[in-house]
């Protein structure tokens, strides 16, 4: 959480926070967001990217909407994805 603090005082505006391989949970989610707030970043300026690997991708979009989260981005189609995280182990939530 430090880190998303040092960064807004570099001036960043937004935070986009990916689940790259897809194994975020709603109460994972919530946490984060949570976290982030509570250590002074504006929930508008977070943004959150979310893989549908394990079939969560809509009720972690949805979990950042109830915490207020309204930035979002997505692929259409299965177009996208990370080559460089191929079998990697859980990433989300980061950590502090």
């Amino acid at each position: 959480m430090r880190l998303a603090s040092v960064m807004r005082e570099w001036g960043i505006d937004q935070l986009s926070l990916g689940d790259t391989i897809g194994v975020a949970t709603p109460g994972q989610v919530r946490g984060v967001v949570r976290a982030l707030t509570a250590e002074g970043i504006p929930v508008e300026s977070i943004a959150l990217h979310m893989h549908d690997t394990y079939g969560m991708a809509v009720a972690n979009v949805y979990a950042g909407l109830e915490e207020g989260v309204r930035a979002f981005d997505a692929a259409a189609g299965g177009v996208g994805g990370c080559p460089f995280a191929a079998r990697r182990p859980a990433t989300w939530p980061p950590t502090t």
